[in-house]
């Protein structure tokens, strides 16, 4: 992408996407230790796009993955908050709550769920990429000021800031048109330089260009935010 004015207006679609509801979707099995949200019910109306979405999300996983991936997206919408608390209480089961957060936990770490997911979207997103798409491809960071056993917690550079804090580092990659407003979630994971089996940023970057790449046949034009 050529000249300062098309750099901007990219810069201004990153900052639209982190302000977005869909961008807390994305995001939704890391915990928010700041988070207060209100919490408010959503009508069958609003919930039938949220099960739509769902299904064409995760065909392929099994009933109770299938059960547990809608619930998730349900609560993060109706309680507005991505603190598992909150999720759990949005939706209302009439037991312990305590047995509910435990449920969606150890949904949560099941094996492969992450990956099918990563997959998924990025075979959904990739289709509304055309040739001159931009593909805005985002290294940044999850500040983790209060937790303390978080697994593989790091030391990460908050870009806002320019400060050393605990946290994850995060790669994110979402599609826009120059001359639209519409922005198309593509790629999001969470990394920790202290888990095993990382390499290097770069390794991180291939990674998501890889998968966007062969679910887009190769359309778009790709633009890294590095500030």
């Amino acid at each position: 992408v050529e000249g300062s004015e098309d750099l901007r207006r990219c810069s201004e679609y990153v900052d639209m996407w982190k302000k977005s509801e869909l961008y807390e979707l994305l995001v939704f099995f890391f915990f928010n230790d700041t988070a207060t949200t209100e919490i408010y019910t959503l009508s069958l109306h609003d919930a039938l796009p949220i099960y739509e979405f769902s299904g064409k999300l995760s065909p392929h996983f099994s009933k109770p993955t299938r059960r547990f991936t809608e619930q998730m997206i349900f609560g993060v919408q109706a309680s507005g908050a991505v603190k598992l608390s909150e999720v759990a209480r949005s939706l209302n089961e009439g037991i312990a709550l305590s047995k509910t957060e435990t449920r969606l936990s150890r949904n949560l770490a099941s094996d492969g769920l992450e990956e099918a997911l990563l997959f998924d979207i990025a075979k959904m997103g990739a289709r509304r990429a055309h040739k001159d798409t931009l593909l805005l491809i985002d290294p940044t960071d999850v500040r983790k000021d209060y937790a303390k056993k978080m697994e593989y917690l790091a030391t990460v550079r908050d870009g806002s800031k320019g400060e050393l804090v605990k946290g994850y580092w995060m790669m994110e990659v979402v599609g826009c048109e120059l001359e639209g407003k519409r922005i198309t979630p593509l790629y999001q994971s969470l990394y920790s330089a202290d888990a095993p089996g990382f390499l290097s940023e770069n390794d991180e970057i291939l990674k998501a260009v890889e998968l966007i790449s062969t679910h887009s046949k190769k359309r778009g034009v790709w633009v890294m935010d590095r500030g």
